[in-house]
């Protein structure tokens, strides 16, 4: 990469670690988050919602990794914003972070060929899908844009699927899960996950 990277979402699991990782090896980053920046000088309060807002964090920056987890309305916003900018500016480019929701109850393997198809009634689902086709949109599929979609990232105090996971378990709230706990989770280490972020 050469250029400065914006972090969205960098107080976030992901976020976090991938501004740890990019600037253990030289760029100039800044990471974002809206509200409190929980604290540290590496990331800047910002809401990217806000498209006055997130041009001016954007600016002198060259790519974009949009690692914000929020509600569906949020993640739209954000990606209406990026494509604005995408259409703008041609040196930009934007790493996506998407999620295995647009498959919806789906089974078995799939990839980038794989028809998304989430459930109805899941917002969360519908808004990931709806994002990625506006951002590969803007960039006219041109390379500037990539999608990746995520699975359950784990990892060494990952909230949702380590520690949330270990507290249910130790509390005896799962239980026996039956045909939704059967199978093959796509499961991907938060390292894997940065070092591609960052290729």
């Amino acid at each position: 990469m050469s250029g400065g990277v914006l972090v969205i979402g960098g107080t976030g699991y992901v976020g976090s670690a991938l501004l740890a990782e990019l600037r253990a090896q030289g760029y100039e980053t800044l990471g974002i988050a809206r509200g409190s920046a929980g604290g540290t000088r590496a990331v800047t309060s910002c809401d990217a919602t806000d498209p006055t807002a997130l041009r001016a964090a954007m600016h002198g920056k060259t790519y974009v990794v949009n690692a914000m987890t929020g509600p569906p309305a949020a993640i739209l916003a954000v990606a209406q914003n990026l494509g604005a900018e995408l259409v703008y500016r041609r040196d930009l480019r934007i790493v996506q972070l998407g999620s295995a929701a647009v498959f919806g109850q789906s089974d078995g393997c799939y990839d980038e060929h794989s028809d998304p198809q989430p459930l109805w009634w899941h917002s969360y689902g519908q808004a990931h899908l709806r994002a990625e086709q506006m951002l590969l949109q803007a960039a006219n599929m041109r390379g500037r844009s990539l999608v990746l979609r995520i699975g359950c990232i784990y990892g060494a105090r990952s909230p949702q699927w380590v520690d949330r996971i270990g507290r249910l378990l130790l509390a005896g709230r799962l239980g026996r899960l039956g045909r939704a706990g059967a199978g093959v989770a796509p499961l991907l280490h938060v390292t894997d996950l940065v070092h591609t972020i960052v290729r």
